[in-house]
């Protein structure tokens, strides 16, 4: 029996990777990669290279082949490229000097410069480019090498790797390639802005290639770290030497045009070589050296800054102002700023320049009073009209500029203390009846703009005093020019200060319809009676709490002559008759009265206040040659002191001399001696004889005695309002009672917190407060 053999067959033997011959392999592929250097590729096989590298990779010597690659492209660029690169930079590039100057360098040498530059820059992009071509083909040639080795290590791409070779052998190397490369480009861009011409093309390759280059922190490109902050600060330097220069140079509108033609060249070079990316902080430098820095200077230019052209209405120079202005953070600001100081100027000249004390040709003082307030409430409306017009025509309405010329006006107005007064005053000039050769449209817009004027008024109650008292004299004499027009400057009133601030004044024009409707039925009464008195009698019942009448005993003082005396009690019989509980008082210093005088050589028929009548029937039955004296006048008459003189003015010391004064003098004094001048003649058969500042601006005394009125009334109104908030709040802090009280009143008057605090104290002793028995500062109200 024959033994069965065991025969082992044994598996293929597997090779290591030390059994291939890497040397052989790689320098196959070194000598490729020379080839490719030199630009000799026409010989080489690139499949017969991908197998000599696939088999490395295969063979796990794809490390070594990673790092001896690198190495071959390190060597090259380092000992070959960079030193060519670098051994073409000129020494005319050494010397940074960006700033701007009129007197430049010659033009042989800019020449030699922007020659220079261009060299370098073209040697440096013509290597970056060869290099790319370069590692294209190498990294075709390694395609295996990354697709294995590369992705699974996870280190770049022997293409990207090539680059941040390039990057740190050449242009962060110690030759600093990549520092000069940004001082060619920016000698270049210096030359084009002083206007010579460059190449852009090969500009924007260089700033391509930094911008495709990470810096070594990743975050930002080399175009963002060796480019960018030396462009922006040689612009900035360029730009602060031209700010200089075309300031000293040009006139506000040329520098504005220079500027705006130095923005569109910068968008232009930044959309065409310089990257967008740039755009923004290019313009924000250019814009500040040009605009922002220089902001002040150019609105207070004498001869052709803003003030100039406000002053010559130059509306398309202060369009282009806002316009470029208007593109930088400071511009709108800047602009109301100077608006403010122009409008606080002016406003300072109108208010300085209107004397009160200034006299007119005939000595009339009081005449140019209100001439000054009519003057000064025009030269007002006037520069409103004229700065709100040039900003809806040359800011686009702009609405912060709107508002801070609306608050320079209110201030300068409300610096002047007389502007409520002055402003009625305007008013009832617009409103009488006599005004002649004016349409109902002037008036009509007259008074629109006093309105606009009312509304800047902080002090509205002042306003209102004078008005009121201007409206009853334009009411009681028929002095107005229609009751429409009254009615309608009311109600322009009551819209922009509210009903409670009208409600007087609507009850003095109901008084006045009220008192026709009264007079017609007291004249039906007396026709069919027998004892018809000897004159017409025409009377307005007034109630004392809508009319501006003082009431104390010395105004309302006059001892009427017995020839008055029959009306004013037939009159108070047809009153009593129709009304029970009431008190009529009679008020001497608001009427006016017609009669008719005889003189020597005429009859003359005079127009004169109710006080006048009375002081000339105390000369009706005197001889001619008599006279009275001023204490005997006061004392037959008992007339007010004040409203005596007034009206012995008009009759004696006006243009009119009804009456003649010893001694003779515009005043009247106590041992003043009255006559009729009975040789009185006038070419006028009706003749009005005005009171003496029937209309008027208020004297030092009167204007005085008026604020201690309302004074006193504001302490009223502010009374009124604390009860009011504490009543609905129950309690609250003091400075939250303060600023709740400050608002509600801001629309009659501005009031001082140390005014509001007296009053709180006042209405803690009067127990309509108490203090919180845990904070004193908390008031609590009680019921």
């Amino acid at each position: 029996m024959q033994r069965s053999s065991k025969v082992k067959i044994r598996a293929p033997r597997k090779f290591t990777s030390n059994q291939v011959d890497f040397i052989a392999h790689w320098d196959v592929l070194h000598n490729a990669v020379k080839d490719i250097f030199n630009k000799s590729t026409s010989q080489l096989s690139f499949e017969e290279l991908y197998r000599n590298a696939y088999t490395l990779v295969l063979h796990k010597h794809g490390e070594r082949l990673y790092r001896n690659v690198k190495e071959v492209l390190k060597t090259r660029l380092e000992n070959e490229v960079a030193p060519s690169i670098a051994g073409s930079f000129g020494s005319l590039l050494e010397t940074e000097n960006w700033s701007y100057v009129r007197n430049r360098d010659d033009f042989s040498l800019s020449m030699r410069k922007r020659e220079a530059a261009i060299l370098f820059l073209s040697n440096l992009v013509n290597a970056w480019k060869e290099h790319l071509v370069s590692m294209q083909m190498i990294s075709s040639v390694l395609k295996y090498l990354d697709k294995v080795y590369s992705k699974s290590s996870g280190v770049m791409p022997i293409y990207d790797s090539g680059l941040m070779i390039f990057r740190d052998s050449v242009l962060l190397s110690s030759l600093e390639i990549g520092q000069k490369s940004g001082i060619c480009i920016l000698t270049l861009v210096f030359l084009e802005r002083i206007g010579d011409s460059i190449n852009r093309p090969l500009v924007n390759s260089c700033l391509d290639m930094l911008n495709s280059l990470p810096s070594e922190s990743k975050n930002e490109s080399l175009y963002d770290v060796l480019f960018t902050p030396k462009f922006l600060e040689m612009t900035r330097m360029f730009y602060q030497g031209e700010a200089q220069q075309n300031f000293e140079i040009y006139d506000v509108l040329e520098y504005l045009q220079k500027t705006n033609l130095r923005l569109e060249e910068e968008k232009e070079r930044a959309q065409k070589y310089l990257f967008t990316k740039v755009s923004f902080a290019l313009l924000s430098v250019v814009e500040k050296e040009l605009l922002t820095e220089q902001i002040d200077n150019l609105l207070a230019k004498p001869i052709s800054g803003f003030f100039a052209m406000l002053d010559s209405y130059n509306l398309e120079g202060l369009s282009s102002i806002y316009n470029m202005l208007s593109i930088v953070e400071l511009g709108i600001p800047s602009i109301k700023k100077f608006f403010a100081a122009y409008i606080s100027e002016k406003g300072r000249f109108i208010n300085g320049s209107l004397a009160l004390n200034k006299e007119d040709p005939q000595g009339n003082s009081q005449v140019a009073k209100v001439s000054t307030a009519s003057s000064w409430v025009t030269k007002v409306l006037e520069l409103w009209d004229k700065l709100r017009e040039i900003v809806v025509r040359s800011m686009k309405e702009d609405r912060y500029v709107m508002n801070s010329l609306s608050d320079s006006f209110s201030n300068f107005i409300n610096a002047y203390s007389r502007a409520p007064e002055f402003t009625s005053l305007f008013i009832d000039d617009n409103l009488k009846r006599d005004l002649k050769g004016r349409s109902e449209e002037s008036v009509e817009k007259t008074l629109q703009n006093s309105v606009v004027l009312f509304r800047f008024l902080s002090e509205k109650d002042v306003f209102e005093k004078y008005y009121k008292t201007h409206l009853a004299k334009r009411l009681l004499n028929n002095r107005s020019i229609s009751d429409d027009a009254e009615l309608s400057m009311i109600g322009r009133l009551k819209q922009e200060a509210g009903n409670v601030f009208t409600q007087k004044l609507e009850g003095m024009f109901t008084d006045m319809r009220l008192s026709k409707e009264l007079l017609h039925e007291y004249k039906g009464n007396y026709d069919q009676e027998s004892g018809k008195p000897p004159f017409d009698l025409n009377v307005s019942v007034l109630a004392s709490s809508f009319w501006p009448i003082d009431l104390v005993p010395e105004k309302i003082s006059c001892d009427f002559p017995e020839y008055l005396k029959p009306s004013i009690d037939h009159f108070s019989n047809f009153y009593f008759s129709k009304h029970t509980g009431r008190k009529l008082i009679w008020y001497p210093s608001m009427g006016s009265a017609d009669v008719r005088v005889q003189f020597k050589k005429r009859k003359h028929d005079l127009n004169v206040s109710t006080i006048a009548v009375v002081i000339l029937l105390q000369f009706q039955a005197l001889p001619g040659s008599e006279s009275l004296s001023y204490e005997d006048l006061l004392q037959r008459t008992k007339i007010e002191p004040g409203d005596l003189k007034r009206n012995l003015q008009s009759l004696a010391c006006a243009k009119y001399k009804i009456l003649l004064k010893e001694p003779k003098s515009r005043d009247i004094n106590a041992g003043d001696r009255f006559m009729f001048n009975d040789n009185f003649t006038s070419n006028m058969a009706r003749l009005k004889i005005s009171t003496i500042a029937q209309v008027r601006v208020e004297d030092d005394g009167e204007r005085k005695r008026t604020m201690e009125k309302i004074d006193e009334s504001r302490k009223h109104q502010a009374d009124a309002c604390i009860v009011r908030v504490m009543k609905d709040r129950k309690t609250l802090e003091h400075n939250q009672l303060v600023a709740e009280v400050t608002r509600q009143l801001s629309s009659r008057f501005q009031p001082n917190p140390i005014m509001i605090k007296r009053r709180i104290e006042a209405l803690i002793e009067r127990e309509y407060l108490q203090r919180s028995a845990d904070n004193g500062r908390i008031y609590e109200y009680l019921a």
